[in-house]
């Protein structure tokens, strides 16, 4: 099965086969196929929220031992309806592989096409070196 995240009219669809040239061919004529799509948006009826790493900032960056930070994302919603209670949870390290929750941030509602800005502050902060964090959200 395959899900569209948008909705239109005449939505392109393009096949390539062997686009690297990986095999000998007579012509190549027929490699590359377009055909067009209409989606519906009521086939499309939930949230689809999404956290990119470009818009998670650390500031001030680099971190200092001892000292605070303010983590801050920014949750977008590329679906066809709003969604409600978006709990974003901030970690130090992965989730379930030791990482540490270090606050949550809930947005009341993200209608479709919007996107919202969540930050936390964590102070007191222990450790040396390279960091992982992440941020992920939820209904």
């Amino acid at each position: 099965m395959w899900r569209t995240d948008r909705s239109g009219v005449n939505l392109p669809i393009t096949v390539n086969v062997d686009p690297f040239n990986s095999f000998t061919e007579v012509s190549k004529d027929n490699n590359k196929a377009v055909t067009y799509l209409t989606v519906n948006k009521a086939v499309l009826l939930d949230p689809n929220l999404s956290i990119s790493y470009r818009d998670i900032v650390v500031s001030p960056n680099p971190v200092n031992e001892t000292g605070k930070v303010n983590i801050s994302a920014v949750i977008r919603n590329s679906g066809n309806s709003a969604a409600s209670g978006v709990d974003v949870r901030f970690y130090h390290g992965v989730p379930g592989q030791g990482g540490i929750l270090l606050g949550t941030q809930t947005i009341p509602s993200l209608a479709e096409g919007e996107s919202s800005s969540v930050s936390i502050e964590w102070t007191n902060i222990s450790g040396f070196g390279r960091e992982d964090y992440l941020c992920q959200c939820g209904p």
